[in-house]
């Protein structure tokens, strides 16, 4: 007789093996490495309780110089300030390696209170949190972004 597991085996074969000429067949509705220029600006404003209120500005320039890459970047003041950069989409082999930047900077006092029945609401503490830190990725990209290996590196800093 037939062994049962010889038959899942090839059942299993044909299902993944259909699947992929499948996965291959279809089409993308859009470029997925457009490089259409574009900008855009924001403004930021904002209140978090317990941090206190912020406001600014930000700006993003898309597809830089007829490439891939993309620049973007913020910037906000008040009771806590931040502000950032990044680089994205860099193509190191087009269409292929991909790579991404990121940077922050912030600077935050948050309001601390005394908590209980008896507590003053005037009677608050603000330490003070500064910042940095640093992001980025490499990506390797296969058919056209179907199929996706990425490596992540972070740094940090932080103080209270």
């Amino acid at each position: 007789m037939f062994n049962r597991n010889i038959f899942i085996g090839i059942v299993t074969v044909y299902i993944l093996v259909s699947n992929l000429s499948v996965a291959a067949e279809i089409e993308r509705r859009r470029d997925q490495f457009n490089t259409d220029s574009g900008y855009y600006l924001y403004p930021i404003v904002g209140e978090i309780p317990g941090l206190g209120s912020t406001a600014g500005a930000g700006s993003s320039v898309l597809n830089l110089g007829g490439s891939n890459a993309d620049l973007t970047g913020y910037y906000t003041s008040g009771d806590f300030k931040a502000k950032g950069a990044a680089l994205l989409d860099y193509h190191l082999i087009p269409k292929r390696l991909i790579f991404g930047m990121g940077y922050n900077d912030y600077l935050v006092a948050p309001n601390s209170y005394e908590r209980g029945i008896d507590s003053d609401p005037d009677n608050k503490i603000h330490p003070k949190s500064e910042g940095r830190y640093l992001l980025g990725q490499l990506t390797l990209s296969y058919d056209e972004r179907r199929y996706k290996i990425f490596t992540r590196f972070l740094s940090g800093r932080d103080r209270l």
